[in-house]
């Protein structure tokens, strides 16, 4: 899987413009073929804050969007931004759940062993 991550700051009373921009390019990525997940984001206490985020199961069906009208619209959402923005591609190769907790406090064989000797 892939993540693309964007954190941005709007403009001042800038937010709102920008979230309706940023839901223009995310409906249609929720809608397509290949992105599992597109989401908004906005801290409680700060309405300029935004991160916006994309899931691909497919890297290249990701990089073939590149090309689209979709993501050169994201890009131009991207340049209204009161500073440039943190773009990162997150490569995710395995995700646990719970179970990660609970084997991650579980003592291993070797330090059980140790404590009974």
């Amino acid at each position: 899987m892939i993540q693309l991550m964007v954190r941005m700051l709007a403009r001042p009373n800038g937010g709102p413009q920008l979230v309706t921009a940023l839901r223009s390019v995310m409906r249609p990525a929720q809608q397509g073929h290949g992105c599992c997940f597109a989401q908004i984001y906005r801290p409680v206490n700060d309405d300029s804050r935004l991160e916006y985020i994309e899931e691909w199961d497919d890297p290249r069906e990701l990089r073939e969007e590149f090309a689209s009208s979709r993501f050169l619209r994201l890009l131009e959402v991207l340049e209204t931004a009161a500073e440039q923005p943190l773009v990162e591609f997150r490569i995710i190769e395995k995700i646990h759940g719970l179970e990660y907790i609970a084997a991650g406090s579980a003592p291993s064989q070797s330090s059980v062993h140790q404590q009974h000797e």
